[in-house]
């Protein structure tokens, strides 16, 4: 989050109006394939220097880095100096795609500028092992499979289940269901179990 409006350290990014139509380091690429789910986060503030003036910008998606662009949001400056807002945006539709979102302006020169912190692409990713698909096994029967998951963004998984059967594991770093069976598993049989991977 900022602290302040000038922001000069950190993944605080800074973008003129000055140069139209071009992006000043508002431009993040993510492969999403594989995933669920994603999310644009970021917070933004604005600083108006030129009160009498209205400057655009947009923020906007598209699969590929040539385009063409998905407009997702348009921010009017037109008031100085308005306090930090944080701002979120659904990218599901992008998801079988490398997706490239960036930040523009409407190439007003007036010398107004967006304050961006905090610009990332949030994954859900997708549990993919067949073996995830609901089974019968007997009491005492000793269960080894995979259910591991892909982060489209590389980032590393942390596994959990709820709902296993006593004397069954879940590895919380290699996503490996193991264990034997209790010979009282049956007595509270059926289980619904979820499996979940976590960045």
């Amino acid at each position: 989050m900022f602290e302040t409006i000038r922001c000069t350290s950190g993944s605080c990014l800074w973008f003129d109006d000055d140069y139209p139509g071009t992006v000043i380091g508002a431009r993040r690429t993510a492969n999403l394939a594989g995933g669920a789910a994603a999310t644009l986060r970021f917070d933004y503030q604005f600083e108006q220097d030129v009160p009498v003036t209205t400057t655009e910008f947009y923020v906007e998606a598209a699969a590929s880095a040539a385009g063409p662009w998905t407009r997702l949001a348009t921010y009017v400056v037109s008031t100085s100096h308005l306090a930090p807002q944080h701002a979120a945006f659904d990218l599901t539709a992008f998801i079988s795609a490398t997706t490239t979102v960036r930040i523009v302006s409407n190439g007003a020169d007036t010398d107004n500028e967006i304050y961006v912190d905090d610009f990332e692409i949030e994954v859900v990713p997708t549990i993919f092992d067949a073996d995830t698909l609901d089974r019968s096994d007997a009491e005492g029967a000793t269960i080894s499979f995979s259910a591991t998951a892909t982060d489209p963004l590389g980032q590393t998984l942390t596994y959990s289940a709820t709902g296993l059967p006593p004397g069954i594991t879940y590895g919380t770093s290699t996503g490996l269901v193991s264990g034997t069976i209790d010979y009282a598993a049956a007595a509270s049989s059926p289980y619904s179990v979820t499996l979940t991977a976590t960045d």
